[in-house]
């Protein structure tokens, strides 16, 4: 199974609910990474938190954002991370949790005209 219906069922639906188009991904994702300035992160993140995933809101957090993500987010081996970003926090987020072994699994980038420009990315 590939594209969207993978998605939506790996992701367990936290996508189709954000009304994000969706990137097929090799995981499930434990974490989301969300920014609850946008309207669609914050469905996304209501999504995930029904779905059993822990969320992380990056509004206003950078110290302990940062934190975090050098750490890993508390993620063991195996385990993936998703999210919705602004183009900014996703390249430092891509950053970090590269040198810890993850690697990009899924990148889209969505426009939307409330929210304008936001990356819909899965990295395991």
């Amino acid at each position: 199974m590939t594209g969207r219906r993978a998605f939506l069922a790996l992701s367990g639906g936290a996508v189709l609910a954000a009304g994000l188009p969706a990137a097929a991904i090799a995981t499930t994702p434990r974490l989301v990474v969300y920014d609850s300035r946008l309207a669609a992160g914050r469905r996304f993140a209501e999504q995930a938190a029904r779905d059993g995933r822990r969320i992380f809101d990056i509004a206003g957090q950078d110290q302990r954002l940062w934190r975090e993500a050098r750490a890993g987010f508390g993620l063991s081996p195996g385990e993936g991370v998703t999210g919705i970003t602004r183009w900014s926090d996703w390249v430092g987020i891509r950053f970090v949790l590269a040198e810890r072994g993850l690697r990009v699994a899924a990148e889209e980038k969505v426009e939307s005209e409330t929210t304008g420009t936001v990356f819909v990315w899965t990295m395991a």
